[in-house]
């Protein structure tokens, strides 16, 4: 029954999407899946998920259009910006750091779980690392999908204020169609495999970025072209699974928290847009980069969006894995400071345990 159920969405979802992106909304698929993707969740009486190597296949083909971007001049623009990157990824976690505390200071949440549903990146990673530190998982959970919903949002509306500037991309291909999709069918491959190798997050993106980027620093000749309509397919996947995890039973659970959650949240992706703008200016790349570069969360969406940027993708991927590691890093740290912010310093009965325990605790193991 699975099988009917999702072409029933994927259909729509396709269509509309299409005619977003043919009235040149920006990210039409992106949009338009996850719109058709939560209308669908949100209606049907059982939840629909789109199959997992449906969505690895799409990481891995977005992983690749932006890997084709990198080139030696990139690559030392990056190196260059480090520190503005480093800025804009502290500054990012201080924001959403700020909004756990006032999440938990005006609502029934703890302090350990209002700080981890808004720390900004590495959803799957701060979700299951939730249990271990006494927090609400579901809760959780719940607030980094509003998190990426909103940042789906924001990003639309920013980018319908840049639309149509002019932006760097990549040759087109000179070989033929079947060369074009075989050299992209074994990037995939090899780019989900390095992904699991490397034990990197999010590891069919990056993974196929390391391998698109790599080839096309060494062996430009062998530079992926991932043809124009794969791209937007992946773009639509992933949007559709997106907008498929915000199920009804998500916002039942929710009822109570998610009004305040969601302003906390919103507050949150203004600052880190303000935060955007300054590290636009410093790194000398366009606003529209630097707010994607400091975006508290949403990778794939954000690097979906990127896709679109030319060079400066290389410079909104450092950032946001630079912000996605050390959201991982500072997550434990930033509970434990929240529940103290929250009892305004004060000890408390936490579900965490001692406060002396908490900055000892280390990641996920």
């Amino acid at each position: 029954m699975r099988q009917p159920r999702l072409v029933a969405v994927a259909a729509p979802a396709g269509g509309f999407s299409w005619a977003l992106s043919a009235i040149e909304i920006p990210n039409g698929y992106l949009l338009g899946s996850v719109c058709v993707g939560l209308t669908a969740a949100l209606t049907m009486r059982t939840p629909l998920e789109l199959p997992g190597t449906v969505f690895v296949g799409a990481q891995a083909v977005l992983g690749l259009s932006i890997g084709a971007y990198v080139d030696p001049q990139s690559v030392q623009s990056v190196i260059h910006r480090w520190p503005v990157m480093l800025l804009g990824s502290a500054g990012t976690l201080a924001a959403s750091t700020f909004a756990g505390v006032v999440l938990a200071r005006t609502s029934a949440i703890d302090g350990a779980t209002a700080a981890l549903g808004m720390v900004a990146g590495g959803a799957p990673g701060i979700v299951a690392m939730s249990d271990e530190f006494g927090a609400d998982d579901g809760l959780v959970a719940i607030m980094q999908y509003v998190r990426v919903l909103v940042i789906v949002a924001a990003i639309s509306v920013v980018a319908s204020g840049v639309h149509g500037a002019p932006g760097t991309t990549v040759a087109s291909p000179h070989g033929s169609l079947a060369h074009t999709l075989g050299l992209t069918a074994a990037g995939v491959v090899a780019g989900v495999v390095a992904g699991r190798i490397l034990r990197l997050p999010a590891a069919p993106l990056l993974g196929s970025i390391v391998v698109a980027g790599g080839l096309s620093l060494a062996v430009p000749a062998l530079r992926v072209h991932v043809p124009v309509l794969l791209e937007d397919l992946a773009l639509a996947a992933i949007g559709l699974r997106v907008g498929l995890r915000f199920t009804a039973q998500t916002l039942r659970d929710a009822r109570a928290i998610l009004p305040v959650a969601t302003a906390s949240i919103v507050a949150m992706v203004v600052i880190c847009g303000g935060l955007g703008l300054l590290v636009g200016w410093v790194a000398n790349t366009t606003a529209y980069a630097g707010f994607l570069a400091t975006s508290p969360g949403g990778l794939t969406i954000v690097l979906g969006t990127a896709a679109t940027l030319g060079a400066s993708a290389v410079f909104v991927v450092s950032a946001q894995v630079l912000r996605m590691i050390l959201a991982l890093v500072v997550a434990p740290g930033a509970a434990w400071f929240v529940t103290r912010a929250a009892h305004g310093g004060r000890s408390a009965t936490v579900p965490l345990g001692t406060e002396a325990d908490l900055p000892a605790q280390q990641g996920p193991p």
